[in-house]
């Protein structure tokens, strides 16, 4: 099967060319060397750990096949084995489901490069078994569960740091977007004529706001699994609404154009990966969806200290993210 990705850079990319290695592996054993359909995408390795600690029987990725193919490695050298990929990645159930668990590290050109690997048939099957069981879905599913900045406008619900939001759509879009589209040649003024063109182009989800700004839909099947879970477990901390995705962190020191965008397209929160989980999953024809730990609020001081806090929102998010997987399926 040909590859339709640029590069190595995933355990799943590496392994899926030694037969040899995935045959020992619980999981890929079953299903040719694939990975399941259903992924969450994380920021960081600690949350694919956290995530592993709680799903059935977790495998993680890289450090199983390092741990096959290099048998007079140390152990403590293993997580760092080169040839097994730059990112962590776990399997495991949820609900006797499987699920893929990723490490997409920060910014969109990072998760773009990830995703585009994870989700190409040659690295995961929409058909996937587990012993007895089998799943067979239409589409891949991709459900970001990250950290965000939250927005508080006037006539919004109040965020507060721990709190949790699903999103509903995303306002804006990244360079690692707009180059993956249109190439490197896009500074000429008339260019972003073509931008618009491609981008509305990508399905009917893909528009333009008011403010002429792009926008996108999360798949409405995984934005309703995720309201029904949070809805469960929450008692006043689960909240919805739209995303802005940008490039820098640094650009929530212009918070007026935030909370614009809270009061004219109920923009609750701000990160940096949605725009480009957005265009991975359709051009891979998955579906998609974010819950984001609010780890600061805008107006005011960006970012809390209290680490506290913050770890609880992040354990919230993962929680519903799991729930969620039972009601998609």
């Amino acid at each position: 099967m040909p590859s339709h990705f640029l590069g190595r850079h995933t355990a799943l990319s590496y392994v899926a060319l030694k037969p040899a290695v995935w045959r020992r592996i619980p999981y890929l054993r079953e299903n040719a060397g694939r990975a399941p359909p259903i992924v969450l995408a994380v920021g960081d390795r600690r949350r694919v750990t956290a995530i592993a600690r709680m799903l059935r029987n977790p495998v993680l990725l890289p450090e199983s096949a390092a741990k096959l193919s290099n048998r007079n490695v140390p152990s403590k050298y293993l997580s760092s084995t080169v040839e097994f990929g730059r990112v962590a990645m776990a399997i495991g159930e949820a609900f006797s489901i499987p699920v893929l668990v990723v490490e997409t590290q920060m910014g969109a050109s990072a998760t773009q490069t990830v995703l585009n690997e994870i989700l190409s048939d040659e690295l995961t099957a929409n058909e996937y078994k587990v012993g007895s069981k089998k799943i067979d879905l239409r589409h891949k599913i991709v459900i970001r569960i990250g950290t965000a900045g939250g927005i508080n406008c006037e006539g919004a619900d109040p965020l507060k740091v721990g709190d949790v939001v699903n999103a509903t759509h995303s306002i804006g879009t990244t360079g690692a977007v707009m180059q993956s589209l249109l190439g490197l040649d896009f500074w000429r003024p008339e260019v972003y004529a073509a931008f618009r063109a491609l981008w509305v182009n990508l399905g009917s989800d893909f528009t333009y706001s008011k403010s002429v700004h792009p926008r996108v839909e999360c798949s409405r099947d995984v934005v309703e699994a995720i309201e029904a879970a949070g809805s469960k477990l929450s008692q006043g901390w689960f909240h919805r609404g739209g995303n802005i995705t940008k490039d820098s962190l640094y650009a929530e020191r212009q918070s007026d154009v935030f909370l614009d965008f809270c009061r004219t397209e109920n923009c609750r929160t701000t990160e940096m990966e949605l725009s480009a989980i957005a265009v991975a999953a359709r051009e891979h024809q998955a579906y998609f969806g974010m819950l984001t730990a609010i780890v600061g609020v805008l107006p005011g001081s960006s970012y809390a200290e209290d680490e506290k806090t913050k770890r609880l929102g992040e354990h919230r998010a993962i929680q519903v993210g799991l729930e969620s997987i039972n009601g998609l399926i």
